[in-house]
């Protein structure tokens, strides 16, 4: 089991914890055997330091290295349009993704993939080109 968690170190090895209370807030914590962020619902009160506010706060502080992952369509049976990091086109490209699994290089819109892995240093995340061009889908 690897773990990209350089940034904050201990924080995105610390097992999930929903914590105390009576309240219901969607948050999301680092899974270190599917290198990604899992939502969670947290209870307001204790837990443990890997819960994080959005999927884009916890990519960036656990998975530095995201857009180096390869395409993991996931799966289950959706086809959900999604964008990943291609590390040879060096840009986005528009998948399917099938709804569950997958791993952290998995975006919403192209947008989202720019602004996590566009500038980039090599070895980390690789840079985007200016014009990204969509896949092909069959």
């Amino acid at each position: 089991m690897s773990c990209f968690c350089l940034l904050s170190g201990p924080r995105c090895t610390d097992p999930r914890d929903e914590g105390k209370g009576k309240e219901k807030l969607l948050k999301y914590f680092y899974d270190p055997r599917s290198q990604g962020c899992v939502p969670f619902f947290y209870r307001g009160e204790g837990g443990s330091s890997n819960r994080f506010s959005s999927d884009r706060d916890c990519v960036k502080a656990c998975s530095p290295k995201v857009c180096s992952l390869p395409k993991d369509e996931g799966a289950c049976f959706a086809a959900i349009p999604k964008y990943y990091y291609d590390t040879e086109e060096k840009m986005c490209l528009m998948f399917l993704y099938r709804g569950c699994n997958g791993n952290a290089n998995r975006f919403d819109s192209r947008e989202d993939c720019h602004n996590m892995c566009a500038g980039q240093k090599k070895g980390t995340m690789l840079s985007l080109l200016r014009y990204p061009k969509v896949q092909k889908l069959y």
